[in-house]
């Protein structure tokens, strides 16, 4: 054996001492299990976890998977006013009904109750609402929510287009934007970000934030999945410590195609395969060790469960199945 890859090899053994975690292997080359913390550090001080438990077209049942979500250890749920596709009044109704006095989430285990404070919410304002209505609809959301804050609270769209109910005449995000900030100074919410934003609404955010004239996005949710990399939001949010988060991981924003072509893909598929797991655990981790945070929806609850368990380990900061940089670099491909 030569000298060097014996050297690769007593290392290898070695991470796995230290680490406590297999290796991932691909031919004779081996390498330690990335390490993904369970929460993000946001640019404003705050945490989130990088796993939530996105909501959208679950209609009347998301009270109940919301609250299996819980159970199953999602700490993190995101919702929005929209009710063309999502129920704030439904997510609501679970945190009420996993409540003790409307304070202490009660997920009842032999150990615990879990606090409000524990769990991480997210909502959206619609833009038929920005403008005068802003501040109203986001009290509505409150009250929907049975909660007196969200954690993090976006601009769903940058403005109304087509596809959107948006009777009248709504403002603008800048003033949307502004309103949202005196919120946030009134501790009704705790961070904020923007969702669907392009890059040059996003630019003009970031200058904005930088003048001084308004808050800085913490937080960017967009559309992100193998095909579709948002290379360039992604890149500004990077530039400027802002953290991303995708939705649509696994290809659902793909219409007209005879199929989800991200389950579907073959690179996607051989790795599930090999790895003995399924294309949506591969896609999802794929995207945690790309940095990118994650919302799965699902609708039973054997997939709501597996998807609590992305992250593992003592900490939740072990992968369920983690990648070879060989793999990362195949799925990276797909986009290109």
């Amino acid at each position: 054996m030569r000298a060097s890859k014996l050297c690769f090899l007593l290392l290898s053994v070695l991470a796995v001492a230290v680490l406590g975690a297999e290796l991932v292997c691909e031919g004779d080359q081996c390498e330690p299990p990335p390490h993904v913390p369970a929460t993000f550090t946001l640019n404003d001080g705050n945490t989130m976890p990088r796993v939530g438990y996105g909501t959208a077209g679950l209609g009347e049942s998301v009270t109940m998977n919301v609250l299996t979500a819980l159970k199953a250890g999602f700490r993190h749920i995101d919702s929005a006013q929209a009710y063309e596709w999502y129920n704030e009044r439904g997510v609501g109704a679970a945190l009420l009904k996993a409540s003790e006095e409307g304070e202490v989430i009660f997920i009842r285990t032999p150990r615990k109750c879990i606090p409000r404070d524990s769990i991480f919410v997210t909502s959206k304002l619609h833009p038929r609402d920005f403008g005068a209505r802003t501040r109203k609809q986001f009290h509505e959301s409150l009250h929907d929510l049975q909660t007196d804050y969200v954690d993090l609270f976006l601009l769903h769209y940058a403005e109304c287009w087509s596809g959107l109910h948006c009777p009248g005449e709504p403002g603008t995000w800048q003033e949307a934007w502004a309103a949202l900030g005196a919120l946030q100074a009134e501790g009704k919410i705790r961070s904020l970000g923007v969702s669907n934003f392009n890059p040059d609404d996003l630019r003009a955010l970031i200058a904005a934030a930088q003048r001084g004239d308004a808050p800085m996005p913490a937080v960017v949710q967009n559309w992100f999945d193998p095909l579709h990399r948002d290379a360039e939001i992604r890149a500004i949010c990077a530039a400027h410590n802002i953290t991303y988060v995708s939705y649509s991981t696994l290809g659902t924003q793909h219409p007209g195609r005879g199929g989800n072509p991200v389950l579907t893909n073959p690179v996607i598929k051989a790795i599930a395969a090999r790895q003995g797991t399924s294309p949506a655990r591969v896609v999802l981790s794929w995207a945690l060790q790309s940095g990118v945070g994650v919302l799965p929806r699902a609708g039973r609850a054997a997939h709501v469960e597996d998807n609590a368990q992305l992250l593992t380990g003592g900490g939740g900061d072990a992968l369920a199945v983690f990648l070879s940089a060989a793999d990362m670099a195949a799925i990276d491909a797909l986009a290109t």
